[in-house]
């Protein structure tokens, strides 16, 4: 009950925070932007006390007090809602289906099931969100707030921490950590196909533009809609087609005697919104940004930038995204402003000067506005919290062509045909709509174009989270394309676009769905209990020694810190583990010595892969459970 008080009370502070927005649009906007501010608020009095409890009391009451101070002009807004809003039909088009799949899926991403075992509905989920858990559950066990690592003790964890800090807390509010990881995802989910729309109609795209690019974008899929048709004539349909059944067709094989044709541009509803949490917090205040920034009023502009400045804590490539489109978009202003016009009309013959072009001094002071709280908020946040500049070297890195290890796109056809396959239609559909919103395609190019040049991430592959953003751009820059082609009678040649541009992507969403049905055991019951059992008998920041698995019960559910985590998850936060990966090794199979920082060691089927039979006697046993025990190293 407290948990969903707080959420509510979210959404109050959203809705509180927008005022001079249409009511309709202050409604989809208020939750997410509410999901965000609040726990920002709580993670930063958490930094200044020192105390997660005190921050989440001092959080409320600002947020209340915050509230009631303006309670009248929210409530008058509230009468507005009367209205229908103009798009009400388009919102309708673009939001039931998703919320259909959103009713179906979302409370099947992870739950405890019937005999007690925690299980994830989508494999990715059962791969990502374990991570999600370890983080969530080490803030909620804290008693004193810190940023140790909770996947590698003894250094600083650095993270867009917003989207686990949430479910920290609704953890302490009551619910369980399968609840707190999908409550807030239902809510984002289900508002995110609204929030697009709005923005592309903010953007300047007609209603139909705008629903289509919904579409276009949540159901992004390259040329595997081939393999499809390929599939059907062989008698096989999608959900029978391949090993992990059902089969994506937005993440496949090569073709045989074609080098760097192998699908990596994985459909963003099952490789991204739904597995990875901070995405799906971030986009919505990515989208706001571009919502807001292109107002003439200085007050919105400064409330954009800030909102860019927060995107950092909150998830660090849309920072990098949309600060990097608004540049460009900034940069493209100033050259229509009229001194800068006239001097390139007079000296080098570009072009006549626009009637309706700025002066330079309020287009400066529109940009300044914008960009001094995105630049000064947002560094400080980068580089005080979230990134390490001297783990620049292992982040960011010159590497042509994107994933280099993978698609060795030595020639400039090799790079074509990778990129023809990965992106389909769409490809050649981007390049023909430089007509519509010609500041952001450009933008969305060049932040292509720089995504096949230099990799952000250990994994090469996670510059897919910037290319998101080009995408989108690209989606409603088609989608205007497409419908200006509708009107041109152009029905026989657009139906058939819109089919390849859409098939893979919505092939996928529809197989997450049916894998739903057959969900994947992320940790046993007898695990749960363990793990219970390790947080009720341990201090909350004993380092507890265990198997480096990503599915371990001591690291999903327990909250304690350890030796050593995933080292998947370590490599892409750039974290050299080797050393202690030979470490525990060596312990589990040969019984040497081990650090002093370890309190406690654990002994459960994980571990029992190194050596079936530990020998560990001669140590104290805290907890015995069903196979799963935990031995104390030191005092």
């Amino acid at each position: 009950m407290l948990a969903l008080l707080y959420l509510l009370l979210c959404g109050l502070v959203g809705w509180s925070a927008l005022r001079r927005l249409p009511a309709w649009e202050r409604l989809l906007w208020s939750w997410p932007l509410g999901l965000i501010l609040l726990p920002t608020l709580t993670f930063m009095l958490a930094l200044w006390t020192g105390s997660h409890t005190l921050a989440l009391a001092l959080g409320v009451g600002l947020a209340v007090v915050g509230i009631g101070v303006g309670y009248r002009e929210p409530l008058k807004a509230l009468g507005d809602l009367r209205q229908c809003p103009s798009d009400a039909w388009a919102l309708l088009g673009s939001c039931l289906p998703w919320w259909g799949f959103t009713a179906w899926v979302g409370p099947r991403l992870l739950f405890v099931n019937d005999v007690g075992d925690l299980v994830a509905g989508w494999r990715i989920v059962w791969a990502d969100w374990a991570v999600h858990a370890r983080s969530s559950t080490f803030f909620a066990a804290q008693t004193q707030f810190n940023l140790n690592n909770p996947l590698f003790a003894g250094i600083e964890f650095r993270y867009p921490y917003i989207s686990a800090y949430l479910s920290s807390l609704l953890q302490r509010l009551g619910l369980s950590v399968a609840e707190s990881l999908v409550w807030p995802t239902l809510i984002l989910l289900a508002l995110l196909p609204a929030l697009l729309l709005v923005t592309g109609r903010q953007l300047g795209l007609n209603r139909a533009a705008a629903v289509l690019a919904v579409y276009l974008f949540l159901g992004a899929g390259g040329a595997g809609i081939a393999e499809f048709w390929a599939d059907l004539a062989q008698g096989r349909w999608f959900w029978q087609a391949g090993p992990f059944a059902p089969r994506l067709y937005t993440d496949m094989e090569p073709w045989a005697n074609w080098p760097n044709s192998r699908i990596w541009f994985m459909n963003f509803v099952s490789a991204q919104f739904l597995p990875q949490r901070a995405f799906l917090a971030g986009i919505p205040l990515a989208l706001f940004v571009l919502y807001l920034w292109r107002s003439r009023s200085l007050r919105r502009r400064w409330l954009a930038g800030s909102c860019l400045g927060l995107l950092p804590l909150v998830h660090t490539h849309s920072y990098i995204a949309i600060g990097f489109v608004t540049a460009v978009v900034a940069a493209a202003d100033l050259l229509q402003c009229c001194e800068i016009r006239s001097y390139l009309e007079r000296y080098f013959g570009l072009g006549p000067l626009k009637s309706e072009a700025a002066p330079l001094r309020q287009i400066l002071r529109e940009l300044l506005s914008f960009f001094v709280p995105a630049v000064v908020l947002g560094f400080g946040l980068l580089f005080g919290l979230v990134f390490n500049p001297s783990d620049a070297g292992s982040f960011v890195r010159w590497i042509p062509g994107w994933l280099p290890d993978h698609s060795q796109a030595t020639t400039p056809l090799s790079f074509l045909v990778f990129w023809g396959r990965n992106l389909g239609v769409m490809l050649v559909l981007a390049l023909l709509a430089y007509r519509h919103l010609s500041g952001y395609w450009l933008a969305a190019w060049l932040l292509f174009i720089t995504c096949n040049l230099i990799s952000f991430q250990p994994w090469h592959w996670d510059n897919m989270k910037l290319l998101t953003y080009s995408y989108l751009i690209w989606a409603w820059s088609v989608a205007a394309l497409l419908t200006a082609a509708w009107r041109w009678r152009r029905l026989w040649l657009v139906a058939p676009l819109v089919a390849l541009s859409l098939g893979a992507g919505w092939l996928d969403i529809t197989s997450v769905a049916i894998a739903s049905r057959q969900p994947i055991t992320l940790v046993p019951a007898a695990g749960i209990e363990f793990a219970e059992a390790v947080a009720a008998a341990t201090p909350a920041d004993a380092i507890i020694l265990t198997a480096p698995t990503h599915d371990h019960p001591v690291s999903v559910l327990s909250g304690r810190p350890l030796y050593m985590g995933y080292p998947g998850w370590l490599w892409a936060y750039g974290i050299d583990y080797w050393e202690r990966e030979q470490t525990i090794s060596r312990f589990y199979s040969e019984m040497s010595d081990l650090s002093d920082a370890i309190r406690y060691i654990a002994v459960t089927p994980a571990e029992q892969r190194f050596n079936p039979t530990p020998e560990l006697s001669a140590l104290p046993l805290v907890v015995d459970l069903k196979g799963y025990r935990l031995y104390q190293a030191r005092e």
